[in-house]
């Protein structure tokens, strides 16, 4: 309500306006500064509004045409904003007093709202939207290029790391950094979630990493887990048939645990501002979402298209306003067959299914499908198929069932097992070939100077 705004609140938004219709040379400077969100009373910021349209117009700014605008109603706190506005000369001291002011009210009723909240997933929004309000910028900054070639020197004197996934192939190929939304994109029944919990495994060795479980219950997951983590068989894990041998195993091995700062979240029916505001109140670094078509959506769009689109327009804001690598699960469509041909195509950017938007976002974005479209016992085909910061390629996953774990083909005896890269024929698979190093034409990779500290 009005009456609950400080009354100096008040008075720096009076002047403002004021000044922008006395001198209209200041208006450039303040509507870069502002924002209509700024202006807590809903009389002035109307005014405000009615001010930005005429600049943004190249109109004049005055009382008669502002009052056109939005009724002669408002036409008397017009004239008592001139009456009280006598100056425009410290109108840029009157715009910081009333960002800083505006934030510091917001920030008070937000703590109002988290003395009173009832659960803690409430304080947890709460103190999301604190941090939010106390992080954001009122308005677009510029960086010169002159300024800009300082910060570049004063980088590339510090050393840099990169967040690397655990298979060397594509740690070779991609500059994944905090801040980064990265895509991984499979067929149904391929393994995306395992592979998925192969990876947050290895970077919970060194971030703190949160895994949303939108479909697969959190016991599940940590049965593969440890099958993954400590070579058990998982079909003994899930008869409950784990022998002498396998709890001595266990013991011996479950330091291991304590070295993962990994946590498995059952977030199902969870909208992403829920994921996004949880994921900042455990301070995660890194945060797997499994899988982007099914998290629900706060507010329903005029189609399912729109509404995926938003949720991954909220997931890669979060990961570049937090600096917090977010790695989202989808769904890809179908096998699709070339009728000439009649092969299956392998998938690309535009299989991503129910959102056009999706690769859009991605910083990088990866394929996995399988190098036999007939064959669910054939290895994995991972695809980097955008990758902003460096190339594109692709390696070959082996999948242990048995382990529930993900290796990469190695070359082995100076051969390198081969698959070709065209689509693979309906009921003939591609064949594996036994090729020389010395006809492999590997790419040379640039491995970012001296301080690039790849492993």
């Amino acid at each position: 309500m009005e009456n609950q705004v400080p009354k100096r609140i008040y008075d720096a938004a009076i002047a403002v306006i004021g000044s922008v219709m006395i001198d209209p040379s200041v208006s450039g400077d303040v509507f870069a500064a502002l924002r209509p969100s700024d202006f807590l009373a809903p009389t002035y910021r109307t005014i405000f509004e009615a001010e930005q349209q005429l600049f943004l117009a190249g109109k004049p700014i005055d009382p008669v045409a502002v009052s056109a605008i939005i009724g002669d109603e408002y036409r008397p706190v017009i004239m008592d904003v001139m009456e009280l506005t006598p100056t425009a000369a410290n109108c840029m001291e009157y715009v910081r007093l009333l960002k800083q002011e505006t934030r510091l009210h917001r920030l008070r009723m937000l703590g109002d709202k988290l003395a009173n909240a009832a659960t803690l997933d409430e304080a947890a929004s709460v103190l999301e939207q604190a941090g939010q309000l106390s992080a954001s910028s009122t308005g677009m900054t510029a960086l010169s290029l002159q300024d800009g070639f300082a910060r570049f020197c004063e980088r590339q004197a510090q050393p840099v790391s990169y967040i690397h996934f655990g298979f060397s192939g594509i740690d070779q190929l991609v500059y994944a950094e905090l801040g980064d939304y990265v895509l991984l994109g499979a067929r149904p029944s391929t393994g995306k979630t395992m592979l998925a919990l192969q990876v947050a495994a290895y970077l919970s060795k060194t971030y703190r990493v949160g895994f949303f479980s939108l479909e697969t219950k959190d016991d599940k997951l940590i049965d593969r887990s440890m099958a993954h983590l400590f070579g058990m068989n998982y079909g003994k894990i899930k008869r409950h048939a784990l022998d002498q041998a396998d709890w001595r195993m266990i013991a011996a091995q479950k330091g291991r645990l304590s070295q993962s700062n990994l946590d498995i979240i059952q977030a199902t029916g969870r909208t992403a501002e829920e994921i996004a505001s949880f994921a900042r109140y455990k301070r995660y670094q890194v945060v797997i979402v499994d899988y982007i078509q099914i998290v629900r959506t706060a507010h329903k769009g005029y189609s399912r298209e729109n509404d995926v689109a938003s949720i991954s327009n909220t997931l890669a804001n979060f990961a570049r306003d937090h600096k917090v690598m977010v790695l989202a699960l989808a769904q890809l469509t179908r096998d699709q067959e070339d009728q000439k041909s009649k092969t299956v195509r392998a998938p690309t950017l535009a299989s991503f299914r129910e959102s056009g938007s999706l690769e859009q976002d991605a910083d990088i974005a990866m394929l996995m499908y399988l190098s036999e479209p007939d064959n669910r016992a054939s290895d994995r085909v991972l695809r980097l198929a955008k990758n902003k910061e460096g190339q594109v390629g692709k390696v070959m996953l082996a999948f242990h069932g048995d382990k529930q774990t993900f290796t990469e083909r190695v070359i082995d005896d100076n051969t390198f097992r081969h698959v070709s890269d065209k689509p693979s024929e309906v009921g003939k698979p591609d064949t594996w070939q036994d090729v020389s190093l010395a006809q492999i034409p590997f790419p040379e990779f640039q491995q970012g100077g001296k301080h690039d500290q790849r492993t």
